[in-house]
Order: C-alpha cells, then sequence, then structure tokens
C-alpha cells in the first residue's frame, strides 16, 4: 500500500534511489505536516516522497526526548572510518 500511495502522490519519480540528507527545515514541515493534518507515518512518508518511515519515527522519537534542536543532528550510517 505504501508504495501505491507514493507512486500516486509522485509517478515514477517515487522510485528514484537518491540518499539525501535532510534540512532541519525540511524535518520540521514534515513533522508540522503530520501533526496538523493528523497523517499516519506511511501517508506523511508517501506525501514526502521518503524512501520509508523509519525517518519520521527518529525525527519525531528526538523530538520528544531531546527538543527541536535534536533534529540538527545526525548520525553517521555505515561503517566507521578505520584508523592510520
Amino acid at each position: 500500500m505504501y508504495w501505491v500511495k507514493r507512486y500516486e502522490y509522485h509517478g515514477e519519480r517515487a522510485f528514484i534511489k537518491s540518499y539525501p540528507n535532510y534540512s532541519v527545515d525540511f524535518k520540521l514541515d514534515v513533522l508540522t505536516y503530520m501533526n496538523e493534518h493528523g497523517t499516519s507515518f506511511f501517508e506523511t512518508a508517501a506525501f514526502f516522497n521518503l524512501s520509508s518511515h523509519t525517518p519520521l519515527l527518529d525525527w519525531q522519537n528526538r523530538v520528544k526526548t531531546l527538543g527541536w534542536a535534536a533534529l540538527q543532528f545526525f548520525l553517521k550510517k555505515g561503517r566507521p572510518e578505520m584508523k592510520k
């Protein structure tokens, strides 16, 4: 169902792979939209063409535990760099 919604909102470009770093303003806009419109994590992720709903869960948990300022920090994905 999630993929269908993404296709309805964005057409074929919904399936183009990307690995973006989202700005704090974008994260705030997404969370505000979700709260104001009462949409689910899946619906909001599809509307904003996110690859999954998981970032929304992370952003919301950070805001609840650490406040809005926590959205500007992100964890680096992947393996840690090797020491020389």
